[in-house]
This record gives C-alpha cells, sequence and structure tokens, in this order.
C-alpha cells in the first residue's frame, strides 16, 4: 500500500511539470456563449505572421505574433444563445491546432478546416444552410494549393503556394525534344527528293558539261582542222601520181 502511494505521487509530481496549469473560463461574447481554457502563465515566445488568442477581461481577444493575456489553451467551444454549437476546435499556446468545424442555427454544418500550428494546412470545406458544399480545397501552409472547387460558380481553379496556375493550351506548348527529333525525321523519309535533288543535280551538271563540250564549237573547229591537214596530205600524194 505504501508503494502504491508513492507510485501516484511521483505520478502526478509528472503530470504537473509536463501540462501547464489551465484554467476554465465562461464568456458571453458577442451574442453568443464561450467557453474555453486558459493557460496560467506568461508566454513570451510567439512566431511571426501566426494568428494569437487570449483572454482578457473577459473577453477573447485574437493578434498576430503576440498576446495581451492569458493565451487560450484547450478545447473551445462557441454556442448560439439556442445552446446550438456554432464552433469547436482546439488551442495550443494560443494557436489553433486540428480539426476545426462550424456550424449554422439550424445546426447544418457550415465550415470545416485543418489546422497546424496556427496555419491552415489540409482540407477546408464550405456549405451552406442547407447542407451543400460551396467550396472545396486544400491549403498548405495558410496557402491555397492544389485544386479548387466552386460548386456555386461551376468553377475549378489550381493553385501553387496562394498563386493560381495558368496553364497554356496544348496548341501552345513546344514539343518535347524526342517528338521534334521524331518529327523531323519522319519529315526527312516522307520528303525523299531531298537526297535526289542534290543527286540529280550533280550528275545533270556533270552530264550537261560533257555535252557542252561536245558541242562546242572549239572541238568542231579542231576535227575540221584534222580533217582538212589529211585531206591535203593525201590529196597532195594523189596529185602527184
Amino acid at each position: 500500500m505504501k508503494n502504491l502511494t508513492l507510485l501516484l505521487f511521483f505520478v502526478l509530481l509528472l503530470t504537473s511539470f509536463s501540462s501547464p496549469e489551465v484554467q476554465r473560463k465562461l464568456i458571453r461574447q458577442n451574442g453568443y456563449d464561450i467557453e474555453c481554457y486558459v493557460v496560467l502563465e506568461e508566454i513570451n515566445n510567439f512566431d511571426n505572421n501566426k494568428m494569437y488568442y487570449w483572454f482578457r477581461n473577459s473577453k477573447v481577444h485574437n493578434s498576430m505574433a503576440r498576446a495581451g493575456g492569458f493565451v487560450l489553451h484547450g478545447e473551445f467551444k462557441k454556442f448560439y444563445r439556442s445552446q446550438q454549437l456554432a464552433e469547436n476546435g482546439f488551442f495550443e499556446y494560443g494557436l489553433k491546432e486540428g480539426e476545426w468545424r462550424s456550424w449554422y442555427l439550424n445546426g447544418k454544418l457550415k465550415s470545416y478546416s485543418e489546422w497546424w500550428d496556427g496555419l491552415k494546412h489540409g482540407e477546408y470545406v464550405e456549405y451552406d444552410s442547407l447542407g451543400n458544399k460551396v467550396i472545396e480545397g486544400r491549403y498548405k501552409r495558410n496557402n491555397k494549393h492544389g485544386e479548387w472547387i466552386n460548386y456555386l460558380n461551376k468553377d475549378t481553379l489550381k493553385y501553387k503556394r496562394g498563386e493560381i496556375k495558368i496553364e497554356k493550351p496544348d496548341s501552345l506548348k513546344k514539343p518535347g525534344f524526342f517528338k521534334r527529333l521524331f518529327s523531323s525525321s519522319k519529315k526527312d523519309s516522307l520528303n525523299p527528293k531531298n537526297d535526289t535533288i542534290h543527286k540529280n543535280g550533280f550528275f545533270k551538271r556533270l552530264f550537261s558539261k560533257k555535252q557542252r563540250n561536245e558541242t562546242s564549237p572549239e572541238k568542231k573547229q579542231d576535227t575540221t582542222q584534222h580533217i582538212n591537214f589529211f585531206q591535203r596530205l593525201f590529196g597532195n600524194k594523189k596529185s602527184s601520181n
């Protein structure tokens, strides 16, 4: 029994050091009833570009990169005056964490979002008051990323790190290296005149040269000179006899 008591004492001691001291708060603010928890210690380490939620003077406040009171830590619930749940999620040292949901007054789901370390990161969906999807997409470190669908406008956009990706139409896309390579070889194979034109041009010039040489007047003159010489030679011998 004594050993069991010591064990329980050490467990309580460890848990008291591992988890911060929190306090439950019940608030009525802007027409809503809020149930939340706050850390009863001062937090000084804040990250830039992150929204912190904190409690002071019976109100929940939020500000970038700082807190002016006790930061929210643990489950957060916000109710309509009818006690219908309006919003539910979790805080971790002032930052939203995990799954967050909100509802319409009629009980229909209004939105679903996923958070990581105070940033929207993951699935995001919006609904109308009848329960139909209005917008659906994903966030990556607080930036829209991937395919986003607007069901009202029947429109789909693609994002990359928060910027819309504009894709070129297929007609404007340049063909790849292998496509250009094979298309050029295909053109050459379909147009055999290229090689024959060069070859025909070469042989045509060669034979036309020969033909011009054979029919040139200089050649004719040389042959007539040889004929006149032999005629005179043999003609003189014949006359001497």
